[in-house]
C-alpha cells in the first residue's frame, strides 16, 4: 500500500484481483474517519463471475437450474440484515446482476432460481415478482421458502395468510420449495429461530398442500 504525501495510505485492488473478479456491480468503502483493525472488513466489492461460474459449472454437471441469492449490504454476511439492502438502488443492481448471469446461464441452458429473505432485496412476494419480470420470467424463478417470510410477531402467530400470498404471487414463477420450521424463544427480546420440521409454528399443511397444488413436478 504506497503512502500518500499527508500520511495515508492507498488501498485498492490489484491488476490480478481486477482480472480475476471481472465486471464489478458494487463497491461500498468505509465513510471517512471510521476507525479499522488489522482483520476488520472495510469495503465490499461484488462482482458477477462467481455466480457465472457456477452457472457454467452447472452446465458441465448437467444440472438444469442455478440458485442466486441476493446478498447484502453487511459485511458481516450474506443474509444479515442493513437498512440499504430494501432501497430501489439495490433492487436496481440485483436485476443488473441476473442479467450478465443470465448472458451466461441462457446460452448454456441452464436456469436461475431466486432465495429470498425478509432481511434481503427480495423482501417480499410482490418484489421477488417485480424482479422476476424485470429480468426474464422463461429463465428466472424462485425457490419459495415460507420460514424465511416471518419477519414479526403477527406473522409467526399466524403464518397462513404469508404462506398463500406467497404461492398465490410466486406459484407460476416456483422452481422449488423449502419446507422448514420455526419457533420463537422465550426471551425479553425477540427471536424466531429455525426448527425441525413439524415440532414449531408453521403451518406446514397449507405448505405441502399449495405445493402439491402447483403439478407434479
Amino acid at each position: 500500500m504506497p503512502a500518500l504525501p499527508d500520511g495515508s495510505l492507498l488501498v485498492g485492488i490489484t491488476d490480478h484481483a481486477q482480472g480475476a473478479l471481472g465486471d464489478l456491480v458494487f463497491v461500498e468503502v468505509p465513510e471517512a474517519g471510521r476507525q479499522l483493525s488489522a482483520g476488520d472488513p472495510c469495503a465490499v466489492v461484488e462482482c458477477v463471475k462467481a455466480a457465472s461460474d457456477i452457472v457454467r459449472l452447472a452446465s458441465r454437471l448437467g444440472v438444469p437450474a442455478s440458485g442466486i441469492r441476493p446478498t447484502s449490504h453487511n459485511p458481516r454476511g450474506d443474509w444479515w440484515p442493513h437498512p440499504e439492502n430494501h432501497s430501489q438502488a439495490s433492487e436496481d443492481r440485483l436485476v443488473r446482476s441476473i442479467d450478465e448471469v443470465l448472458e451466461v446461464a441462457v446460452p448454456l441452458g441452464v436456469g436461475i432460481v431466486l432465495e429470498k429473505h425478509a432481511t434481503s432485496t427480495l423482501d417480499s412476494a410482490q418484489r421477488v415478482k417485480r424482479v422476476i419480470e424485470r429480468t426474464d420470467p422463461r429463465h428466472v424463478r424462485v425457490n419459495i421458502d415460507p420460514a424465511n417470510f416471518v419477519a414479526d410477531l403477527a406473522t409467526a402467530f399466524d403464518p397462513t395468510p404469508m404462506v398463500n400470498e406467497l404461492f398465490d404471487v410466486l406459484g407460476e414463477h416456483c422452481a422449488t420449495v423449502h419446507v422448514k420450521d420455526y419457533d420463537l424463544e422465550d426471551r425479553f427480546i425477540v427471536h424466531i429461530s429455525e426448527a425441525i420440521p413439524g415440532t414449531g409454528m408453521m403451518d406446514l399443511d397449507t405448505v405441502l398442500k399449495r405445493t402439491a397444488s402447483l403439478g407434479p413436478d
